[in-house]
C-alpha cells in the first residue's frame, strides 16, 4: 500500500504514512487530561507567527473558506485541516510562496481520494458536541490529534523554509531532509483519518436526536456508512487497528507488550487480512473485539477456531 504520482511512481510508502498516523493519533489525550494545555499550544502558535513576520513570510488562510481558522483559535490552531485535497493555499497578493494545485491522492490499489470523510462543518460541530455534552465534557482527542498533525507539520515546513529562504518554496532540503509541497495534501489526508476514526456514528434513537440537534446529521443513517478499504485505505486500517488494540485487549493476560506482538502473525493483501495467533488466550480475547467491527467497517469476518485464525475479508 503506497501513494503514487500521475506516472504511477511511488512517492510515499505505507511505513511513512503509518508512522505519522501512529505518532499523532493518540496525542490529543494530552488535551483531554489537562484542558489548560491549549494555552501552551496557543503560545507556540504565537511564537510561530512572530518568526514568520520577522522573516517576512506570509501565509494565507483563505483556502479554508467554509471554516475560518479562527474557529479553532481556542485550541491554538493556525492551519486548519482542509476538507479537499485538490486545491491548496491559494496565494494572495502578499503570498509569494505559491503552493501548486493537486488532483487528489492516489493509491496503487486504484483508490483516489479528493476530500475528507466528513465536511469541515461536521468535524467542528462534533468537536463542540464533545465539549458541551455533559457525558463527555472535553475536546475529543482524535479530532485534536488530527488538527495537531496538520498544524504542526505545516508549521514545521514554514519554519524549515525560513532557514533557507533563497530555496524554492515548493521543493527544498534542510539538513539533508527533503521538503516538498506535495506533502501538504498527504498531511491533510492523514489528519482527516485520525479525525474521522474517532467520530462515532449514531445507532440509537437518543443519539440520533442529539446529533441532529448539534448539526451532525452526516453521522446518522443513511448518510453515514461503514468505512470501506477500497474507498479509504489508511482510515480503514487505522479503524481496524484501533478497534483490535491487541496490547490493550490482552493487558490482563500477564503477557508483555512485545510478547503480544510476537504472538500475532499478520498477512495482508488487497483481498483480506489474515491474523494468526500462537496463544489460545489471545485468540479468544481478539474474537470478542472482532465481533464489533461490523458496526463501522465494511468487512466480512471468518473465524477458524481450530487454527486460531481470523480472516478479515475486505
Amino acid at each position: 500500500m503506497k501513494i503514487i504520482d500521475n506516472d504511477q511512481n511511488e512517492i510515499f510508502e505505507f511505513s511513512y504514512l503509518w508512522f505519522l498516523v501512529s505518532l499523532f493519533h493518540d496525542m490529543g489525550y494530552i488535551q483531554e487530561k489537562d484542558w489548560t494545555y491549549k494555552f501552551d499550544y496557543r503560545k507556540k502558535s504565537k511564537d510561530f507567527e512572530k518568526i514568520m513576520k520577522e522573516n517576512k513570510i506570509y501565509y494565507n488562510h483563505s483556502f479554508y473558506k467554509r471554516m475560518p481558522f479562527t474557529a479553532y483559535y481556542d485550541l491554538g490552531i493556525t492551519f486548519p485541516v482542509p476538507s479537499r485535497y485538490v486545491r491548496y493555499h491559494t496565494p494572495t497578493v502578499r503570498t509569494k510562496y505559491e503552493i501548486p494545485y493537486y488532483n487528489g491522492i492516489s493509491f496503487n490499489n486504484g483508490t483516489t481520494i479528493k476530500k475528507s470523510m466528513y465536511t469541515c462543518g461536521t468535524i467542528f460541530n462534533y468537536l463542540e458536541y464533545c465539549k458541551m455534552n455533559p457525558d463527555i465534557n472535553h475536546y475529543d482527542h482524535g479530532i485534536v490529534g488530527g488538527l495537531w498533525l496538520y498544524d504542526i507539520l505545516i508549521k514545521n515546513y514554514y519554519l524549515s523554509f525560513s532557514r533557507n529562504k533563497s530555496a524554492n518554496f515548493s521543493d527544498f532540503y534542510v539538513d539533508n531532509l527533503h521538503f516538498s509541497t506535495s506533502q501538504f495534501p498527504i498531511f491533510a489526508y492523514l489528519a482527516d483519518c485520525i479525525i474521522s476514526h474517532n467520530m462515532w456514528l449514531a445507532t440509537d434513537d437518543s443519539t440520533i436526536e442529539k446529533y441532529e440537534k448539534y448539526g451532525l446529521k452526516q453521522l446518522t443513517l443513511p448518510y453515514a456508512q461503514p468505512i470501506q478499504f477500497n474507498r479509504n485505505p489508511i482510515l480503514f486500517i487505522l479503524a481496524l487497528a484501533d478497534t483490535l488494540e491487541p496490547i490493550k485487549t490482552c493487558s490482563d493476560l500477564d503477557i508483555s507488550p512485545l510478547d503480544v506482538l510476537n504472538n500475532i502473525e499478520c498477512e495482508f493483501n488487497y483481498k483480506q487480512i489474515i491474523l494468526s495467533f500462537k496463544s489460545n488466550n489471545m485468540f479468544n480475547k481478539m474474537i470478542g473485539k472482532i465481533n464489533g467491527l461490523n458496526n463501522w467497517l465494511d468487512v466480512n469476518i471468518k473465524i477458524c477456531e481450530n487454527q486460531n485464525i481470523i480472516s478479515i475479508i475486505l
